[in-house]
């Protein structure tokens, strides 16, 4: 898939991927759900969901690095800022033949890699970020999503 494609994929999952609600129970079950599929598949990422500016869940697997963590936190800037995920940012920038620092931001805190997505709430709009690291970024990014489809999928 081209980075064209990849882009358009990747806003139609945002389009598609809504919550009804979400707070800091649906964060923990979220979170636990991303826990065990990584189990499943044996993947070693960091885990984190944050809503409104408050961490609800954080989790680390034991062979993950002091990178994965930082990456989590930098991913999770973009998305948070870009009001999207973090690999539509990636997918944008590289179209565009441009930088993060081509829009105002410091790369030290801003990792336009894929891996963060936004928690939409229904009416409401972006809440907040759930972010894996651990993976080749696409893979991040389709770890989450998968989680959120599966999530989404169980509250009915």
């Amino acid at each position: 898939m081209d980075t064209k494609e990849l882009l358009e994929q990747t806003i139609q999952e945002e389009h598609q991927l809504r919550f009804p609600k979400f707070d800091a129970e649906d964060a923990w079950r979220l979170g636990n759900l991303l826990v065990e599929l990584a189990r499943q598949e044996q993947w070693n990422l960091a885990i984190s969901i944050e809503s409104n500016e408050k961490q609800f869940f954080y989790y680390s697997f034991q062979d993950t690095h002091l990178n994965h963590q930082q990456a989590v936190r930098r991913k999770r800037n973009v998305a948070h800022v870009f009001r999207c995920s973090s690999l539509r940012i990636f997918c944008e920038l590289e179209l565009s033949h441009t930088t993060i620092a081509d829009r105002g931001r410091d790369f030290q805190e801003f990792l336009p890699l894929g891996g963060a997505f936004p928690i939409y709430v229904l009416g409401v709009g972006q809440v907040g970020t759930v972010c894996v690291s651990g993976l080749d970024h696409r893979d991040d990014h389709r770890a989450v999503v998968r989680a959120v489809r599966a999530f989404l999928a169980e509250q009915g």
